[in-house]
């Protein structure tokens, strides 16, 4: 990999703000002179991420992670920090200079930057072959345009294609563009050989006559691909009778994490305050054709806590538009407890049986056309369906209890069955973290019950709170190893996070670190002062003191924008930004930093006697002599005076 100058690294740092690097992930609010917002690493709804213009950097108080422009884009899109660099560089339009040639950075591409190429790639050739004037490019256009009723605009504006039935040229013009072997392997859009020595020219296509959607990232970036089955889908492909197939899990893919149309959701979110969860990705192209243009829908898959995660960063508020069967109702009763975790709040669109968002839209009257965009955006073809929308436990209730709507003189529900379907309420409704929730939801259901208010309270609080509910994803071997961990029931911090709560409290060497990067104008006095061999090797604060005071010594300090030469590992990093993100305003800085250095000086005189003293009682009595100057040594530690910083008392 070739290297980025570092003169190149720090103009990028000076001309990019985070705000701009982090907007694009967090839903930002001002806070003072610093924005916040809610974690991107982890699930909360109390906004614990901030970010400092002024001084560039980030910190999340949740995860305990911090960081600089390019930290973050590492993190959230599991990128090296070159590509970090790169990544920044070309979003912002700027140029970016290598040690070497950039032949040779072209030959040395990194694997992660080659195979977003290749689904580049791969998208304009699938989206040529669909425009192709060939039998099976008709054909496809005509199931496009006749039998699903899709505009052929649409197919552009999602950059639909067609995946050849019969032959393998997608390869042949990877190959000829010259992409690596492991890349080729590594990308999902093949099937990965037996032998991983065998040659890639005989790599077996994955997508063989199916109509592809590109599925992208939040930013738009093509990830992975989804394909439909078709009439052109040849009999002898081994995934002949699925319906849909994704792309495997691959360096940029981690199905669990991506909702496909969020890229495009989020950006209209702000003007309806929700999102519009639907099963599939045809789905969302046909919210999408009728002006619903914040549907989003899961990867094949039911919804994770992951993917609410993603959702929950841009608003607290889902409608759920899913099928009118069980299997549909399946799902949305698995989501609800998940939402509730996640803090999320619901509410369900009810289809009728049989339906699902695809068709009962295709069914609705046409969207006005392109002249009349006032028209249509007015016009809401789910507003009487919305009228109809159930909250959370009023459609729990009615998926739980027995079909009131198969005859129409059913009797009411029994006292056993309401009982039953509380049961299971009950466990839904415990995953809701606030309390004030749980109880308008008990209130709620025993109105919807007729039942007794306080009873039903009662019977909650005797119920068990067993959690039994599947609330997170199976473990699974997850490419994205990078990103924040994949946050479970009782979330396990990283070893990081773990290695940043367990220091102490305060200790001299912290103390020290505070004020020589809240207060550097102090930072040469405190160099001057200080003796390197009165800093503790136990406290974990030490390592990062002594190059702090190497730096003022050597007059080397440029300021904390230019601390990540500094810090060697991730969990500095994160140490650091969380102490400059802290409010450490000292009254007389001069004087603090004198008691920490009198603290340190008088600790390591302490270690001094002891050793002595050790030596001391480990001497023979006949020793006399050493006896007595070892004692003269304790002696005269004992009348050294600490030093003092050679400051007045001022404000810093």
């Amino acid at each position: 990999m070739p290297f980025i100058k570092p003169s190149c690294v720090e103009a990028l740092r000076n001309r990019i703000n985070i705000y701009d690097v982090v907007a694009p992930h967090v839903a930002l609010t001002k806070a003072g002179s610093k924005w916040r917002g809610l974690s991107p690493f982890n699930s909360e709804k109390t906004p614990s991420f901030y970010i400092d213009p002024e001084k560039n950097f980030y910190y999340c108080f949740s995860s305990g992670q911090g960081g600089d422009i390019f930290r973050f884009i590492q993190v959230v899109e599991n990128l090296n920090f070159n590509e970090a660099v790169e990544t920044l560089a070309r979003r912002f339009n700027l140029p970016i200079e290598y040690e070497h040639s950039g032949a040779q950075v072209s030959q040395t591409a990194s694997l992660h930057k080659q195979i977003r190429e290749i689904h580049e790639v791969a998208s304009d050739f699938f989206q040529q072959v669909y425009h192709a004037e060939d039998t099976d490019a008709q054909t496809i256009r005509t199931y496009w345009t006749q039998e699903r009723r899709f505009p052929p605009e649409l197919a552009a504006t999602f950059r639909i294609g067609l995946a050849p039935a019969a032959d393998n040229r997608l390869l042949k013009t990877l190959l000829e563009k010259g992409y690596s072997p492991d890349a080729l392997r590594k990308c999902g859009l093949f099937y990965p050989p037996q032998n991983t020595a065998s040659d890639v020219r005989f790599l077996r296509p994955r997508f063989r006559g199916r109509l592809i959607l590109p599925i992208c990232d939040v930013q738009g970036r093509i990830i992975a691909f989804a394909g439909r089955q078709t009439e052109l889908t040849p009999t002898d492909d081994p995934t002949h009778n699925a319906k849909y197939i994704n792309s495997p899990e691959t360096l940029l893919f981690a199905k669990n994490r991506v909702l496909f149309g969020l890229d495009r959701a989020r950006q209209h979110v702000r003007d309806t305050g929700h999102f519009l969860l639907v099963e599939g990705p045809l789905d969302v192209l046909r919210c999408w054709q009728y002006g619903l243009k914040t549907a989003v829908a899961p990867q094949g898959t039911a919804i994770t806590s992951e993917q609410l995660v993603c959702l929950r960063r841009y608003t607290d508020c889902i409608q759920c538009l899913l099928d009118g069967d069980a299997a549909g109702q399946k799902a949305a009763l698995r989501l609800l407890p998940l939402a509730l975790s996640d803090g999320l709040e619901v509410r369900f669109l009810p289809l009728p049986k049989g339906s699902d968002p695809d068709s009962f839209l295709a069914q609705s009257p046409p969207p006005a056309p392109a002249e009349s965009e006032e028209e249509t955006t007015n016009s809401d073809p789910l507003a009487a369906i919305r009228k109809q929308s159930l909250s959370g436990v009023a459609f729990a209730l009615r998926a739980l209890l027995p079909d009131q709507d198969a005859e129409a003189d059913a009797p009411p529900p029994s006292p056993q069955e309401k009982a039953r379907a509380l049961a299971e309420l009950y466990r839904i409704i415990d995953h809701a973290q606030s309390v004030v929730t749980r109880d308008e939801y008990r209130k709620e259901a025993a109105h919807l019950l007729d039942c007794n208010p306080e009873s039903l309270a009662k019977d909650f609080h005797a119920h068990p709170q067993t959690h039994t509910w599947p609330l997170r994803s199976a473990p699974e071997e997850d490419p994205l190893t990078t990103v924040a961990p994949r946050r479970k029931a009782a979330p396990t911090p990283t070893r990081e996070k773990q290695a940043t709560e367990n220091l102490p409290l305060t200790s001299a060497e912290y103390e020290f670190v505070c004020i020589l990067l809240h207060y550097p104008d102090l930072g040469p006095a405190i160099a001057n002062a200080l003796d390197l061999d009165w800093i503790r090797k136990d406290t974990p604060y030490a390592a990062l003191l002594k190059r702090l005071v190497a730096e003022f010594r050597e007059e080397l300090w440029e300021g904390p924008e230019h601390l990540d030469r500094l810090l060697e590992t991730d969990a500095e990093k994160n140490l650091v930004y969380g102490l400059l993100s802290k409010d450490f305003s000292l009254e007389d800085p001069v004087k603090n930093a004198n008691q920490v250095l009198k603290s340190l000086f008088k600790h390591h005189l302490r270690e001094q006697k002891h050793s002595i003293q050790l030596l001391i009682n480990a001497s023979p009595p006949e020793a006399f002599s050493e006896r007595q100057k070892l004692q003269q040594k304790i002696i005269a530690l004992r009348r050294l005076e600490p030093p003092s910083l050679t400051l007045t008392s001022h404000g810093c």
